[in-house]
């Protein structure tokens, strides 16, 4: 019996020690209008050693994760830039966003609610708010 206990307690310890160095870089929730038909996530990395993205969601009021278009991969080199969007299926619910990264010290982001007008072919910003 004390095996088994012993056993559950190491498999616990590495699960939550996966990512002990890792910080959440996220926003608030915005909501952009009965017209946001895109969520628009920035990161920038503007220092001189690479950022880990462990992971990176975008999610609605209920929490659900929004289908992602990864552009990010999982390292973000110094100087380097990268946006992941996601279509946004219910046009009455704000969103929020988050990155699992190994450092916010270097980090700037930024995260949109957009949409392009009909007769249009620019986006247009709704509502933004910075990543913290």
């Amino acid at each position: 019996m004390k095996y088994w206990f012993g056993y559950a307690m190491a498999l616990l310890a590495m699960a939550t020690t996966a990512h002990a160095e890792s910080v959440i870089f996220a926003s608030g929730k915005i909501y952009g209008a009965s017209a946001q038909d895109t969520a628009a996530r920035y990161l920038l990395n503007t220092g001189s050693k690479p950022v880990t993205i462990y992971q990176s969601a975008i999610r609605d009021e209920g929490g659900n994760t929004q289908a992602l278009d990864l552009a990010c991969g999982s390292t973000l080199a110094p100087g380097a830039g990268c946006i992941i969007l996601s279509e946004i299926v219910d046009f009455r619910s704000a969103y929020d966003c988050e990155a699992e990264v190994s450092s916010s010290a270097t980090l700037r982001g930024s995260f949109e609610m957009r949409t392009v007008p009909v007769g249009q072919s620019s986006t247009v910003v709704l509502q933004a708010q910075p990543l913290r």
